[in-house]
């Protein structure tokens, strides 16, 4: 469990911060969100879990979505820049992040219910809402943004998503140091 989350966490800086030499990428977002699927397959095999496996669904997604984003800013062609479908890209994106990290945490929590951790279950639940609230408040302002067109308002609701993944990095954090109990589950 400490292994996955610890992938997860490095995976999501690496899909957050890409790294760029000149015109190359060196770590491209969609390398990033295979290390957040490699952690979320140990949890899966580790839990066998639906709610892990959703979220992986979700990250498969996410590692196409960022690949065709990939391929196509090669593209010679700036016209498929201002589509309307890639106008609304990172709001798409960001409603299938928010699946995805909604569904590993939830699955967390209820993991630590099922072995009678209640206490962590608790604190990791409240978590997710936190992460819900903050993640569609930037979603709407980003959406309102890219609606009105306005720079300034595009400045803040871009400055708004770096917050839920900024807190998501501390929740995944927490998580790789939480151990789950199996001996409080025997005793009972």
């Amino acid at each position: 469990m400490e292994i996955a989350f610890r992938k997860m966490f490095w995976g999501l800086i690496i899909a957050t911060f890409s790294i760029n030499f000149g015109i190359i990428t060196i770590f491209p977002t969609f390398v990033g969100w295979i290390i957040v699927l490699s952690g979320l397959s140990g949890l899966i095999d580790e839990f066998s879990d639906k709610q892990f496996f959703t979220a992986s669904c979700s990250v498969i997604a996410l590692i196409l979505l960022s690949l065709v984003e990939g391929v196509l800013s090669f593209s010679q062609d700036p016209s498929w820049l201002t589509g309307t479908a890639f106008l609304f890209y990172p709001v798409m994106m960001s409603i299938i992040e928010l699946t995805a990290f909604h569904k590993i945490i939830e699955a967390s929590a209820d993991r630590f219910k099922v072995h009678n951790q209640v206490s962590n279950s608790f604190k990791f639940n409240r978590k997710d809402r936190l992460y819900l609230v903050l993640m569609g408040l930037s979603m709407i302002l980003l959406t309102a943004a890219l609606v009105v067109n306005d720079e300034t308002l595009l400045f803040f609701g871009l400055i708004s998503t770096l917050i839920p993944r900024v807190y998501i990095l501390g929740v995944l954090s927490g998580l790789s140091k939480e151990k789950i109990d199996v001996k409080l589950e025997e005793a009972t």
